[in-house]
Parts: structure tokens; C-alpha cells; sequence
């Protein structure tokens, strides 16, 4: 049965399981004593702690490689993935009124999340230096894949974010004919 919906602001939390190391047998989260008031102080530290890391990467003064770049950016938000691969996982198979209201308050903070990481333009310099540089750095198949997909997916954001500032402007800088011709070629 589904604890009652209390509102998050009235609950105090004495620990929190996502600040713990997990014991449980193949590291599988320990589902019995997550609670949803452990959620909003996972996300807020996990978000943080990303944040930071991401910080240092972009800002990074030696230049741009593969480890202190790519590998750097994949390892990143470690406590962010586990809080919220459980919380999507509870709040599938056993949602409540409190998981819900934690999913209400925390889609747009994560959504800006994830948009502050992929609009970094010193994070996009590095990825792009790295992609200009691919076959200098005698990369593996599956490096340069990623390299090659994290350059795209970091272009294509640059590309749309300047279209919509120029829409927005009212000065398109390209008309709607010219993209479409662009994709057809």
C-alpha cells in the first residue's frame, strides 16, 4: 500500500539511503527503507555535485583530451544517475501522490539541469576541439563513436538555440526554404 501524501516541506529526514553505501547483493538499491521525502535532497546534492564536476571539466586549463574531456563528462553525475534511475524505477511500478508530487517539482529542475550541460559553450569548445583533432588522437571504434555522437547531439543544440534566439529576434537567419533544402542535400 502507497504511504499518504504528505507535503514535502513537512517531512524531516533523520538519513537518507542515496548518502549511503549500498550493501544489498549486486549493489541493487535497497528499496525497503527509500522513502519519498529521500528524493528532493538526493536530487538537489546530485545536481549540485554535477554541476561542480562539469564545472571543472569545461574549465579545465590543460587541453582538451579524450580522458580529461569525454571520459571525465561520462563518469559525472554518478549520484544523480542512481537517484534517479530509482526514483524513475518507484515511480513506474509503486507510484504515490508523494512520488508524484516529487516528479512535479523535480522534471524542470532536471530538464534546466541537463540544458545547463548541454548549452556550456566552454564544454562545447572541448568536444569540438576533440572532434577536429579525431584522427590525431588514434581513438577506438567505440571512442570515436561517442565523440562523433556527443559532437552532433552538442551541434545540433548550438544550431537550434541560435535559431530560436534568431526567430525570437524576428531576423531568421534562415528562411524556412533554405533548411529545407539544406536536409534534402
Amino acid at each position: 500500500m502507497a504511504p499518504p501524501a504528505v507535503p514535502l516541506e513537512t517531512y524531516e529526514i533523520t538519513h537518507n539511503p542515496f548518502f549511503e553505501r549500498w550493501t544489498t547483493p549486486f549493489g541493487l538499491p535497497p528499496f525497503d527503507p527509500i522513502r519519498p521525502e529521500h528524493f528532493p535532497p538526493a536530487f538537489d546534492r546530485a545536481i549540485a555535485e554535477q554541476r561542480v564536476e562539469i564545472a571543472a571539466i569545461a574549465r579545465n586549463p590543460q587541453p582538451p583530451s579524450f580522458p580529461n574531456t569525454i571520459q571525465a563528462m561520462e563518469r559525472s553525475g554518478r549520484l544523480l544517475s542512481r537517484v534517479s534511475k530509482v526514483f524513475a524505477n518507484l515511480n513506474a511500478s509503486s507510484t504515490s501522490e508523494a512520488l508524484e508530487a516529487v516528479a512535479r517539482a523535480y522534471a524542470p529542475k532536471l530538464a534546466q539541469h541537463r540544458m545547463h550541460i548541454a548549452l556550456d559553450p566552454e564544454l562545447f569548445r572541448r568536444v569540438a576541439d576533440l572532434q577536429a583533432r579525431r584522427d590525431a588522437l588514434k581513438l577506438a571504434p567505440d571512442q570515436h563513436r561517442l565523440l562523433a555522437h556527443l559532437n552532433q547531439c552538442a551541434r545540433a543544440r548550438c544550431w537550434r538555440r541560435r535559431r530560436r534566439h534568431a526567430c525570437n529576434r524576428g531576423a531568421a537567419r534562415h528562411p524556412p526554404d533554405a533548411v529545407r533544402s539544406e536536409r534534402a542535400a
